[in-house]
């Protein structure tokens, strides 16, 4: 053998397979040309710790160089793969599925695998087939191979890879379509995302406008001047602050309210009523001038130095009398007569 070493293998991990570590361990020995002589030493370096703790415990007295190096595989190959019986290895190929990640060509070639420790001689192809079938996770490629004459393994295997390539390339065609359509997406989203930024912008000038307004009204208000409309006297006053409006229309308070009374109370119309007064259409009593005059003459009228009740109530019946006749009496001679005497009743007869 020559003094360097062609290839390596990476020592023996717990929980793997022993026979297929060992396997490769003969391809190893067989590339450098390893004797029979050498193996056990090649074999004890190479496999590592976990290893030589597993030699130690079959051979207690520390003799493992003594045994023969087939003996020592074999031991370790009982120990460390130890084989189930039929019966549990045809109870987990029958219940062996496809999983989520695993594509169909490697779970065909899981239950070849699991096949060979079943001891179905004659029967493995069936039971195969029958157990892909059941197994698969894609029912449309299930629904295919039912529907085909005369199935086979073989067969069966030829459809699964075609079946994977078309499947596969139609997933390439609508990842691009869905690619497209993201980019699409994308760009919707950043003209809404733009959009929406410039209305937050004039949302957000409207406010401070706003803002600004209401702060230059509130400090106008607040000034001694006032803002331009209260300083016209156009502005509307607040009844239920008359403090306010005092403030903002000075001595002119009284008449400012007496003009919006004015102008808001409507007009009544008196051109139904009658007056029951003087009889007349188109007053009322209240409104009545020969009844203000009446009061007027009745409070301005003194005969005596002195107040004489008795003879101010007998004026005002014959005046009342005077103006109640229809007609008898013209106004002139009514007026003539008011004039002449003021103490003296007025002449009724004809």
């Amino acid at each position: 053998m020559s003094s360097s070493v062609a290839c390596t293998i990476e020592p023996y991990r717990r929980g793997t397979s022993f026979n297929d570590w060992f396997a490769r361990l003969k391809f190893f020995f067989k590339v450098n040309k390893i004797s029979e002589d050498d193996k056990m030493a090649y074999f004890i370096t190479l496999s590592g710790p976990v290893m030589f703790d597993e030699i130690k415990l079959l051979y207690p007295a520390g003799n493992f160089e003594e045994a023969a190096f087939d003996d020592l595989i074999s031991k370790l190959k009982n120990r460390l793969d130890k084989i189930e019986p039929d019966l549990v290895q045809r109870y987990k190929f029958s219940t062996r599925i496809q999983n989520p990640e695993e594509t169909t060509e490697d779970f065909v070639l899981a239950l070849k695998l699991q096949a060979e420790f079943c001891g179905f001689a004659n029967f493995k192809e069936t039971a195969i087939l029958d157990r892909l079938i059941a197994g698969i996770k894609d029912k449309n490629l299930r629904q295919r191979l039912l529907s085909e004459e005369k199935l086979t393994l073989a067969s069966a295997e030829k459809i699964i890879v075609t079946w994977e390539v078309a499947r596969a390339n139609a997933g390439t065609a609508i990842d691009q379509q869905n690619a497209g359509l993201g980019q699409i997406a994308a760009v919707r989203n950043t003209l809404g995302a733009q959009e929406g930024k410039a209305y937050g912008k004039l949302r957000q000038t409207l406010e401070l406008a706003r803002k600004y307004r209401d702060d230059n009204y509130n400090r106008g208000a607040g000034s001694s001047r006032g803002p331009v409309k209260s300083r016209l006297g156009v502005r509307s006053y607040d009844y239920g602050q008359q403090g306010r409006g005092e403030r903002l229309y000075g001595s002119r308070t009284t008449d400012f309210r007496q003009e919006r009374r004015d102008m808001t109370r409507p007009k009544p119309d008196y051109s139904q009523m009658i007056c029951n007064f003087c009889g007349l259409k188109g007053h009322i009593r209240r409104r009545c001038f020969k009844l203000k005059n009446l009061h007027r003459d009745a409070v301005n009228l003194v005969d005596s130095p002195g107040p004489s009740t008795d003879h101010d109530i007998a004026e005002l019946m014959g005046r009342m009398q005077t103006y109640e006749s229809d007609g008898e009496e013209s106004d002139s001679d009514t007026c003539w007569k008011r004039r002449g005497n003021g103490t003296s009743k007025p002449n009724t007869s004809s």
